[in-house]
């Protein structure tokens, strides 16, 4: 029924985000640094997050990357791979001037540094299983500023942002084997899918 109704569809859209809201991995405003409190997790809570992460999640991560792989090339496309980049970690916001490590990311309450290394986990992994198949890598996560003029919450970005996002991937995707094509058609590669 959701699925043949724009109503209802609407209706499990707002569910989805309240409930994403609720969990703290989405929001409504524009992430405002200087409200949040400092955190110290302390070096035992971090450790056993990261352990938590390496135990219960990766390796599904990791299955679920492999299939995405066998899948498009089974479809005769050339998988791209991105890093997730993210706000919170190590550094000086440049715009507040705010040190990013400490701040409280999410409802969890994990500081910046620590989400950080969790998000690398993840993004270790990606790089891994391009790696192994020989596929183009986008280290979006090593390329992307930590700058909140760049971002809208945590992780999603705000148009300045975007702008930067699709430099970046236009920059790898024009310097990488996948094209031979001239400069034009990337770009218009890039005008479309960015």
């Amino acid at each position: 029924l959701v699925a043949r109704s724009e109503l209802l569809a609407t209706a499990q859209v707002i569910k989805r985000s309240l409930m994403a809201y609720d969990l703290g991995v989405n929001s409504f405003f524009p992430l405002d640094l200087h409200s949040l409190p400092e955190v110290d997790a302390g070096e035992e809570v971090i450790a056993t997050e990261l352990d938590r992460h390496r135990r219960e999640h990766l390796g599904k991560y990791r299955a679920r990357l492999e299939e995405l792989v066998q899948r498009t090339l089974e479809a005769g496309a050339q998988p791209v791979f991105i890093t997730q980049p993210a706000l919170y970690g190590s550094g000086t916001d440049p715009a507040t001037g705010l040190e990013l490590d400490r701040l409280r990311t999410s409802r969890m309450g994990l500081p910046g540094a620590a989400e950080w290394q969790v998000l690398e986990l993840y993004n270790d992994v990606t790089r891994a299983v391009a790696a192994e198949h020989q596929l183009v890598l986008i280290d979006l996560a090593a390329q992307m500023p930590k700058d909140s003029a760049y971002y809208f919450d945590w992780i999603h970005y705000s148009n300045a942002g975007a702008e930067q996002v699709a430099e970046i991937i236009y920059q790898a995707l024009l310097a990488s084997p996948l094209f031979s094509g001239t400069e034009d058609q990337v770009a218009q590669i890039s005008r479309n899918r960015f």
